[in-house]
This record gives structure tokens, C-alpha cells and sequence, in this order.
């Protein structure tokens, strides 16, 4: 690395005019993201591999700028010749620059590896220090870049019509009519999608993206493609040929351009090689005088302009043009390639089974305004080209008890006719797996992390189905069913079941359809109309001729078997009725709850005794910098080892059916990351001077779970305490509310915020969310955030919510507390407009760490509450625990101000 900087400065002082200093940006000659081996200059020079970037080096310094996704990877990969700028907190490269470089500083930059865009930018931010943005006419990098990559080549190919949906021409006309009504004579398309996308061809130039190295213009008579022609075959020539376009050397692009720019640019079989330019595109020294044999074909003097696209196309183009006659415009393609630009009378086709009504609704209202028509295809077109689908799983379908369910099926029934009723409905469709499952009282594992089986239901005043595979149901389980009354039907028959439901047709019977009804993978589009049931119809109230549909839940292919007029689009009752625990299911979530508290107090303990005598940490209690490490490096805990020690215990527990969701154990940087997800081949060792956030929870047989707790097992900083105490006092604030009923969770979520508010801190996620019984751990419908469908349901009591405030510093640490809790209703002195008012009650059971909390920032009611909550841990959690653990605990949780 330190050769390489040597010889990029020896490059830089004497280039003509010297250099002060030089950029290296991520880009290649396409302004692409994602570029190829041999453009990848910017980690060459650096070491640095991260996808996004800027190199700076100067004769005395070399900087990196990236964003805060790359932080930690680019302190890891720098050497220390190197200094690490983060972008959002450090200065703009430009800035930077501008700044710090001496008055008439040169700063040299290959003008093919940045856009237009950039180049202006920078040119304003030194002509304020007289500073100058030079246009290199080789890249430096290149020059010492001994063992580079070389150009590899990949055959061009072309993408089917079958694929495409439209011709070469099809486009070509589009794009001709948009340069007419921007008055625009011809366009340079540099991007390399929109090249490959506007001439239906695709490559492997580029790794993961299927993309040619190549440029285009088009102009209102001619179409040109600059690429290596030896990618070309025969028949891809021929193709070009056939519509119209002529194929040049990729290097002449850039005296074409200067055609181009004076309308001598003509399609002409007597074109440049690529023996006219430099290596590597530079074809300065002919890009002054050429001329072309053949008439010139002037395009109309009115439309006299160039159109270029100053985010995509590199700088060095632009530069052969007169700027008075430039369109600086996003590209057209760019927006054709997006849906809402597909031609009138485009047809989008899209699997029915996977998208919701108000998706498809939506979607319609926006097509109809195009002529646009949304498809329902009849098959998945991806499961036809997907080889290798995993199969479907043959998962027990398990009758959930009701000692934990509390209510048993046939209550759960008569409760929701009753408001079939009440909506003049004669049934429902039941599309949500964990409405089905809690309706049904089963549960399975057909969902990693939620205990759902893949299945419908259809309620009526008289009958009740479940449409599932039905070789997951044993001889019990049947007979479990039929002593409720409930039909079990093959998985597949839901469509035309659906057909008779809306011409009153659907009756209970046991001759109904097998799964050769209908074609593999639900489509019964051949069997879903003229289909008759034996036996007599016994039909509904006329009066009640609704069918109920939740149209967030219900997919669009069964809706649209029903008459949309007698369509019920509403929320499903069953999202509230579940969210409403009754006492069997809150006593569960209670036990749950203590059981995993008791879990994460054991890894917290564990925890703390291998930090301790693995990298000679101070500890949870202690607060000392971690200075040697105790033993060798073949010990070490890493994100992933921890948190499958921390799976270990409560795997241990009475009732565990696995985890809630995939634990987010997260250390340093990485808690920065709200959703972070550790890989083992990836994740971060455990830091003992860094913050450690865990945010994890457990299926049991009688709740769900969901805790996060935030932990430093060396010595944190003033800023982290406070940060980490204005998080708590946020938490505390939102747990000790009491509002009146009608309250909605957008309405309480500021408690949460305003102690972070004071600081000028924030985060950018939602405060609650609804937790099941064993069941999902994300449940709605009530939540408590910011965002304005927070505003939909207000919370009622023996509802769940969590209180999960945090505060994220990208790049350096993430602070995040979480509780579930239980609302009831409160006990007030007074209670105005007879509305009742309501409390949470906490039912998490772990320690705040105490070395966090910079008890001088609480107030003395918030030194109260936590004192008397860890009061109330060692309390629920003792008769669990052995005496280390108990003893560990009780050190945790001693009182502030003990």
C-alpha cells in the first residue's frame, strides 16, 4: 500500500500541471454501483472493498469517505496509512477539499469515473478558493496498477422477445418521440442497464448484474452500440444489423461524441478502430478535426440539443459537447424501465395469490390512468423457471390446548357469527395463518419463528371449513375437527370453494374435491365456474348477503371469484379478537415471560464470567477499560457464539418451542444496525470496550416473547450513559402512562421520545408492537409509533404492546430497552368524561445495568421506579435460579443510590 501511495504521488507531481491531489472514486466509466474486477481502482488503492466510496490522496494524507453501512468494515480493512471520513459526520469530500487544500490547488481526477453531476459540484466548491477540478488524461491508478485485472471477453447476448415484452423498435420509437418533445436531436446513454435494457441484449461484464460494457447513441435516423466487438458472434451482429444498429469499437464513443456535438455524426459502414484511440478509451489526441465520409443527415435546426443524463454519463463525454446545447435530464429510460412509464395498453402481470386487494386495488387505480391493465397470471411464472424450489413441508398440524388457549373453539365461533351478524355477512374468508390458527386453536411450523400452518378457513352462519394439505393432519387431529364441526378440506379447494361461497352455493358435505381438482400449486382456474355441490342448499338470510374479506390480508386471487357488490372490504374481526388476550392467555404470556427473564439472567451471568476471563473485562459491575486479553485467541465469543448460548438456555426451559424471531446480537458498530442480522462466517467478535446490544425471544407453549437489553462489560463513555439514561427515562415514561380509553398508540409514542427530544436524539422505528400467544411476534393491529396507521385502533385492555425506544449512532454503538407489557385498565382519582382510563403493567423480568445509568439525569420518581422493578425481578425470578445466579442478581439489581 505504501508503494502504491509513493508512486500515485511520484504520478501526481509530475503530471502536467501538477497534481495537489488526486481522486479515486468507486465508479467506472458508467458511473455503475456494482463495477468490474479491473475498475475497481478505489479498492485497489485503499484495501478498502466496501461497494460505496471515495479515495482522497494528497501528498501528505490519503482519506477514505464511505457511509455508515461500511463504517466498521473500513476501519478493519484501512492500514494505518489511512484515515477514515464518515460521511453524515465528517465533511464532503468537496467541502473537504475546498477547505483544506492550498489556494490554486489542481485536483486531478480521471473524467470518466465521475458524473457530471459531481464535476459541476465540485467545480463550484473550488472556484470559491480558486482551486481546479483537472481532467486527468490517463488514470494514475492504472499506471501503477502492475498486476491489474485484464478486460475480460464475455459474449453479448440477446434477451428474447418471450422475456422482454417489447422489440428493439418498440423502444426505439418511444425514446425517438421523447427526444422530439424535449427538442433534442440525439441522447448518450452511458448507464449500462439502460444500454442492455433499450437494445434487449445481457451480458456478464459485471458480477451479479447482467450487463455488457458498452455505450449507445441515438439520434432521429441513427442508433449506435460502442462495444468490443469480439463479445459480438455472427448472429448477434446479425441482430443489431436487422433493427438498425450499427456496432462501433467501445473506444470510439468519445469521438463520435465530438460528431455528435456538430452534427456530423452519421451511420456509415466507414467508422473509426480501435486503433484511432489510446488504450482504455483515451482518444483525446483525435478527438479535434475528424470528419466522416458521407453526407450529413442535419437534423432539424429547432431540435438542436443533446441529451444527457448528469447522474449517469462520466464527465469526460459531456466535455466534447457545447454545454449551450445539452439537455441535462434524466434519462428517459430510466423511468421506462420503471412500470409507471410502460407503453398504453401495457399489460403487468402478477401471481393473484401474493399480492393483497388494497395492493391490487391500488395498483389498478394507478394502470388505469395509462390504459394500463393488470394480469392475473394463472401460474407463478417463477416457480416455472425455478429448478430447485424446495419442496413443501409435511409439518404436523398440533391442537393447541385449551389450558392455554382459554377459550375453546366453539366459544371463538359463536363470537364471530354474532358479528357476522351484526355486518349483514353470511361468511368470511380467513386468509391470515395466525387468524386461522388462533380461531381453530392449532398451531404448527410451517413458518420459521411463528407457529402457523400453511392453511384458509371459511366461516358461515351454519358451516365451518379448514383448507389445508391434509397429510399433515394425524387421525387426532381429524377427529379433533370433526367433534367441532369443522370440514377439513384439501388446500386447493379454497378457490372454487370460494366460487360456490359467493352464489350461496358452499354447504358442508363430505362429497367435496380432492386435491386432483384442481393443477399444482392452488391454480383451479379449470374447475372455478359451473361447479354444483350434491345435496341441498340451504341458503342465507337474503337479508345477509355479505361476504367479509379483510383486503390488507385476503389475497386478490380469491377476492376477485366473488361479486365485488356484495364484498364486505373490512378488517378481519379475528385481528382484534386475538389481540385482546383473555385471562388463560395473559396468565400464560405472564409465565412465558418469567421463564425467559430467567433465561436471559443466566446468559447475562454467563455472559459477564466469560468476558471476564476470556478478554479480562472489568465486567457488568465494574467500569475499567479492557487494556490485555487473558487467554489465547483461539477463545473468543462471537456475535453468533453468544446468542446460541443464549437459545441454549432458554431451550432448557418448560414449554420452549423455539425462538421468536432470529436473535439480534449485535456488538460496537453493529448495534447501530437496528435490524441487524450477525452471519457466522461474518459476525463481530464480542468487544469488551464496546457496547452490546441483544434484542431476541422464544416461542413457548404459552406466549411469546420479545426483550431487548443493552449491556457494556468494560468502561463506557459519558456519552453512551447519557445516552443510554435518556432511552431509559423513555421507556420508563411510556410504561408509567395513563390515558383514557379511545387512546391510540400514535398518540402515546412521543413519552418515549421526548427525553431523547431534550438531547437532540431520535430513532427512526416504531415504539410498540402487539405480541401473540404463541403465535406471531410482530401482531397487530394495534401498535404504537409515529407513522400515521398507528392512529387506526386505540388500545384496549388485555391488549400486549411493547416499549422499545432506542437511540442508533451510526458507525460507533446502538442503544435499545424493551419490555412487554399488559394494558389494563387504571385505578384514578378521578375519571373525566366517564371514559375509563387505562395503565400498562410490565411483564419482562431483566436487569437494567446499573454502570448504563447516569443516575443524575433521573429524576427521583425514576430512581423510584427502577429501584422498585429490579426489586420486583429478584422477586419473580428467585425461586428459579441457583446461587451463583441469584447471587449475580442481586448484584444487578442493587438500588440506585444504595
Amino acid at each position: 500500500m505504501a508503494d502504491t501511495l509513493a508512486a500515485l504521488r511520484s504520478l501526481m507531481a509530475s503530471h502536467s500541471p501538477s497534481l495537489d491531489a488526486l481522486v479515486v472514486p468507486s465508479e467506472d466509466y458508467h458511473q455503475s454501483e456494482y463495477v468490474s474486477a479491473r475498475d475497481k481502482r478505489r479498492a485497489f488503492v485503499s484495501g478498502f472493498t466496501g461497494s460505496a466510496g471515495l479515495a482522497l490522496i494528497t501528498m501528505n494524507e490519503a482519506l477514505l469517505w464511505t457511509d455508515g453501512r461500511y463504517f466498521l468494515q473500513a476501519t478493519q480493512e484501512l492500514s494505518d496509512q489511512w484515515k477514515l471520513m464518515r460521511m453524515g459526520e465528517d465533511p464532503a469530500v468537496d467541502t473537504w477539499m475546498a477547505d483544506n487544500l492550498p489556494k490554486d490547488a489542481a485536483v486531478g481526477v480521471d473524467p470518466w469515473c465521475i458524473s457530471v453531476d459531481t464535476a459541476h459540484r465540485w467545480g463550484r466548491a473550488f472556484t470559491q478558493k480558486q482551486q481546479q477540478l483537472v481532467q486527468t488524461s490517463t488514470n494514475l491508478v492504472d499506471e501503477v496498477w502492475k498486476n491489474r485485472p485484464s478486460a475480460e471477453i464475455n459474449p453479448v447476448i440477446v434477451h428474447p422477445l418471450e422475456f422482454t415484452g417489447r422489440s428493439i423498435a418498440e423502444k426505439l420509437e418511444d425514446l425517438r418521440e421523447k427526444l422530439v418533445k424535449e427538442k433534442a436531436r440525439g441522447i448518450i446513454i452511458t448507464a449500462l442497464d439502460e444500454v442492455a435494457w433499450l437494445y434487449n441484449i445481457r451480458g456478464s461484464d459485471v458480477s451479479y448484474s447482467p450487463v455488457v460494457h458498452a455505450f449507445a447513441i441515438l439520434t432521429s435516423k441513427s442508433a449506435f452500440f460502442y462495444v468490443d466487438k469480439r463479445k459480438l458472434s455472427s448472429e448477434v451482429n446479425s441482430y443489431m444489423a436487422d433493427n438498425g444498429i450499427e456496432v462501433r469499437d467501445y473506444g470510439v464513443v468519445s469521438s463520435d461524441v465530438v460528431l455528435l456535438a456538430s452534427d456530423q455524426l452519421t451511420s456509415s459502414s466507414a467508422y473509426h478502430t480501435q486503433s484511432d484511440v489510446p488504450k482504455d478509451m483515451y482518444v483525446n489526441s483525435c478527438e479535434t478535426g475528424i470528419t466522416r465520409d458521407g453526407t450529413n443527415e442535419a437534423e432539424d435546426s429547432s431540435h438542436n440539443l443533446i441529451w444527457v443524463d448528469p447522474g449517469a454519463c462520466c464527465f469526460a463525454l459531456y466535455s466534447k459537447l457545447n454545454s449551450d446545447k445539452v439537455l441535462l435530464q434524466q434519462s428517459p429510460l430510466a423511468l421506462a424501465k420503471a412500470i409507471k412509464n410502460l407503453p398504453k395498453d401495457a399489460a403487468v402481470g402478477v401471481d393473484p395469490w401474493c399480492i393483497s386487494v388494497d395492493t391490487a386495488h391500488r395498483w389498478g387505480r394507478a394502470f388505469t390512468q395509462k390504459q394500463q391493465q393488470l394480469v392475473q397470471t394463472s401460474t407463478n411464472l417463477v416457480d416455472e423457471v425455478w429448478k430447485n424450489r424446495p419442496s413443501a413441508e409435511i409439518n404436523p398440524v398440533i391442537v393447541h390446548p385449551l389450558e392455554f388457549t382459554g377459550r375453546s373453539i366453539a366459544e371463538k365461533l359463536e363470537d364471530l357469527r354474532e358479528k357476522l351478524v351484526k355486518e349483514k355477512a353470511r361468511g368470511i374468508i380467513i386468509t391470515a395463518l395466525d387468524e386461522v390458527a388462533w380461531l381453530y386453536n392449532i398451531r404448527g411450523s410451517d413458518v420459521s419463528y411463528s407457529p402457523v400452518v400453511h392453511a384458509f378457513a371459511i366461516l358461515t352462519s351454519k358451516s365451518a371449513f379448514f383448507y389445508v394439505d391434509k397429510r399433515k393432519l394425524s387421525s387426532e387431529v381429524n377427529s379433533y375437527m370433526a367433534d367441532n364441526g369443522i370440514e377439513v378440506r384439501d388446500y386447493g379447494v379454497v378457490s372454487s370453494d370460494v366460487v360456490l361461497l359467493a352464489s350461496d352455493q358452499l354447504t358442508s358435505s363430505s362429497a367435496y374435491h380432492t386435491q386432483s381438482d384442481v393443477p399444482k400449486d392452488m391454480y383451479v382456474n379449470s374447475c372455478e365456474t359451473g361447479i354444483t355441490r350434491d345435496g341441498t342448499n340451504e341458503a342465507e338470510d337474503s337479508s345477509h348477503n355479505l361476504i367479509w374479506v379483510d383486503p390488507g390480508a385476503c389475497c386478490f386471487a380469491l377476492y376477485s371469484k366473488l361479486n365485488s357488490d356484495k364484498v364486505l372490504l373490512q378488517q378481519s374481526p379475528l385481528a382484534l379478537a386475538k389481540a385482546i388476550k383473555n385471562p388463560v392467555e395473559l396468565d400464560g404470556l405472564k409465565k412465558a415471560h418469567i421463564r425467559d427473564g430467567v433465561a436471559v439472567v443466566q446468559y447475562l451471568a454467563w455472559l459477564d464470567k466469560q468476558m471476564q476471563q476470556i478478554y479480562g473485562a472489568s465486567g457488568y459491575f465494574k467500569e475499567a477499560e479492557c487494556i490485555n486479553r487473558k487467554k489465547a485467541e483461539t477463545m473468543k465469543l462471537t456475535e453468533v457464539s453468544a446468542s446460541d448460548k443464549l437459545e441454549g438456555f432458554r431451550a432448557s426451559k418448560e414449554h420452549f418451542r423455539g425462538l421468536s424471531f432470529p436473535t439480534i446480537s449485535s456488538v460496537g458498530p453493529n448495534a447501530a444496525i437496528i435490524h441487524y442480522g450477525p452471519n457466522a462466517k461474518t459476525c463481530a467478535e464480542l468487544d469488551p470496550n464496546s457496547i452490546y446490544l441483544f434484542d431476541s425471544g422464544a416461542q413457548y407453549l404459552d406466549g411469546t416473547t420479545d426483550i431487548t437489553r443493552t449491556v457494556h462489560f468494560g468502561k463506557p463513555s459519558a456519552h453512551e450513559k447519557a445516552c443510554y439514561t435518556a432511552v431509559l427515562k423513555g421507556h420508563i415514561a411510556l410504561g408509567n402512562a395513563r390515558f383514557p380509553n379511545g387512546t391510540n398508540g400514535h398518540a402515546l409514542d412521543i413519552l418515549a421520545r421526548i427525553p431523547l427530544w431534550k438531547d437532540g436524539l431520535d430513532y427512526r422505528h416504531g415504539t410498540g408492537h402487539g405480541i401473540g400467544s404463541y403465535l406471531n411476534v410482530h401482531e397487530g393491529p394495534h401498535l404504537i409509533s409515529f407513522r400515521p396507521h398507528a392512529q387506526n385502533v386505540p388500545l384496549q385492555a388485555s391488549m400486549t404492546v411493547t416499549d422499545e425506544p432506542g437511540y442508533y449512532e451510526d458507525g460507533n454503538f446502538g442503544i435499545r430497552l424493551e419490555n412487554v407489557l399488559i394494558v389494563k385498565d387504571a385505578d384514578t382519582k378521578f375519571n373525566f368524561g366517564y371514559k375509563g382510563y387505562l395503565s400498562f403493567e410490565h411483564i419482562t423480568w431483566a436487569p437494567y445495568q446499573r454502570k448504563l445509568i447516569d443516575s443524575k439525569l433521573l429524576a427521583p420518581e425514576e430512581i423510584d421506579w427502577v429501584n422498585t422493578y429490579h426489586s420486583k425481578c429478584r422477586e419473580v425470578l428467585a425461586p428459579y435460579l441457583d446461587g451463583t445466579e441469584m447471587a449475580w442478581l442481586k448484584e444487578a439489581t442493587v438500588p440506585i443510590g444504595a
